[in-house]
C-alpha cells in the first residue's frame, strides 16, 4: 500500500516490509513481504542527524544517513557516503538510475532503522522510496561480508541439487 517513511511505518505499526526474494538476481529482481523484526530509533532528547539527499536523473530525492547501505547499479551494497555523482542506484524496476546531485543536511529528527525478521542477506534488502536498501543489521556490519552473500545465496541450491 505504497511507500512510508520509516517513522510513519513505525507509528502505524506496519508489520511487513517489501524485501528481495532469495531467488532474485541483478537481472531479475523478485520481491516478497517479510515481517518486521523491529524498528530501531536513536533515543537522544534533541536529535541532530546528518543526512545525504541523493537526487537521481528521474527527479527522486532519497534522504538517508551517510552510513545507510544502498544497492548500486552493479548490485553491490555500498554506504551512501561512498556514492558519487554519476554513479547509479538500483531501482525496484531493475533499471539503474543515475545520481545527479548530492546535498548534505543536518536535521533535528530521529533516525529510524528497520530490521526484517530474516537470516537471509538477500531478503534483508528492502525497498526505500523505490530503491534497494540494506537493513539495520547490514548497516552495522562490514559490507564486504554482506556482499559475498547478496544475490548469491541461490547458488547453493544450484551447486548442491
Amino acid at each position: 500500500d505504497g511507500y512510508y517513511k520509516a517513522s510513519e511505518a513505525m507509528k502505524l505499526k506496519k508489520a511487513d516490509l517489501v524485501t528481495l526474494d532469495e531467488n532474485s538476481t541483478t537481472d531479475k529482481l523478485l520481491f516478497k513481504e517479510t515481517p518486521v523484526k523491529e524498528y530501531k530509533s536513536d533515543m537522544s532528547s534533541k536529535p541532530t542527524n546528518k543526512y545525504l539527499i541523493l537526487t537521481t536523473n528521474v527527479g527522486t530525492k532519497l534522504k538517508v544517513t551517510p552510513t545507510h547501505p544502498l544497492i548500486n547499479g552493479s548490485g553491490v551494497m555500498v554506504r551512501a557516503k561512498e556514492i558519487a555523482v554519476g554513479e547509479t542506484l538500483l531501482h525496484v524496476s531493475g533499471v539503474q538510475h543515475q545520481v545527479t546531485g548530492i546535498e548534505s543536511d543536518e536535521i533535528g529528527e530521529r533516525v529510524i532503522n528497520v530490521q526484517p525478521a530474516t537470516q537471509s542477506e538477500t531478503s534483508s534488502v528492502y525497498v526505500v522510496q523505490g530503491y534497494l536498501s540494506g537493513s539495520s543489521s547490514q548497516q552495522d556490519r562490514e559490507l564486504s561480508e554482506v556482499n559475498r552473500h547478496l544475490f548469491r545465496e541461490q547458488l547453493t541450491d544450484i551447486l548442491n541439487p
